[in-house]
């Protein structure tokens, strides 16, 4: 499948590749999609805030570390599946 991802926020502004998300934006034919990508450390932050001990779930896509290789091959391979990319992401129209 040709799509076109491009980043809203620039991978280089990000400080610990380790504890962060970013928005990643992907064009396919006329569908623009758009996915939050977390690291694992970023998504323990809110638990350890929230007096709850939990958070409700998002569709939120997880990799070690926010690098173009992880966030691209982690797409590539969402990609190959229709069901997960409208599940994780979100058409912009």
């Amino acid at each position: 499948m040709q799509y076109t991802i491009y980043y809203p926020t620039s991978l280089d502004k990000i400080e610990n590749l380790y504890n962060d998300n970013i928005d990643v934006c992907v064009q396919v034919k006329r569908k623009n999609y758009t996915f939050v990508v977390a690291t694992i450390e970023n998504l323990k932050e809110p638990i350890w805030l929230d007096k709850k001990g939990y958070v409700t779930p998002a569709p939120i896509l997880i990799v070690e570390k926010l690098t173009k290789e992880s966030i691209e091959a982690l797409l590539e391979e969402l990609f190959k599946d229709k069901t997960l990319v409208d599940i994780y992401g979100k058409d912009i129209k």
